[in-house]
């Protein structure tokens, strides 16, 4: 099993870059706008972030995104990519609004992630540590499979880190994204 390698604050920002931004506009009024490297951020790294979702947007996974990050009441990045209307050309405003459905995930991870920053576990953790149940869970043999009959011991441990990652979660649009099917093969798989 691979050992997390990331550092706390690359989950944080994934996690934040996960986090639909609503009418940050407004909320932005009273957030002060800094540089990158004053709030603890990389402009090269932010400027990879702006490449990266840019990219997505050219290859028609997603029409826009509307993406910031703010760390002790400052701003350090807000972008706007894309379209917020395909058909007419229209730009993605800074200031869209995004209808959400599930948030859950979201929600979930920032709550983890505080956990974590607080010294309450390791990402490397396995999750029966906190969920016994899950000690003596057995895994399919074929991932694509749904007889239960035909499983086996899971090989290795889930741990809190898998569970942030949230590929079980993944719609079949995202399986292009680089490693989600190797990953998901070999965590569901075990």
């Amino acid at each position: 099993m691979k050992k997390c390698t990331n550092p706390p604050g690359f989950w944080r920002f994934v996690t934040a870059l996960k986090i639909p931004t609503l009418a940050v506009s407004s909320s932005s009024q009273s957030l002060q706008t800094v540089d990158p490297e004053s709030g603890g951020f990389s402009s090269t790294g932010l400027d990879a972030v702006t490449t990266n979702l840019q990219q997505h947007v050219d290859d028609g996974d997603i029409a826009g995104v509307v993406a910031a990050v703010a760390r002790d009441g400052k701003l350090v990045y807000f972008e706007a990519l894309g379209r917020l209307y395909i058909e007419q050309q229209k730009p993605m405003p800074k200031d869209a609004l995004f209808r959400i459905y599930s948030m859950t995930r979201e929600i979930t991870s920032t709550a983890v992630l505080k956990l974590y920053e607080a010294g309450k576990f390791d990402l490397d953790d396995p999750i029966q540590k906190y969920l016994p149940e899950f000690s003596e869970q057995r895994v399919l043999m074929d991932p694509d499979g749904t007889e239960v009959s035909q499983s086996r011991a899971r090989s290795g441990d889930i741990t809190v880190a898998h569970l942030l990652t949230n590929l079980r979660s993944r719609q079949p649009r995202f399986d292009a994204l680089p490693g989600a099917a190797g990953e998901r093969q070999e965590l569901f798989t075990g």
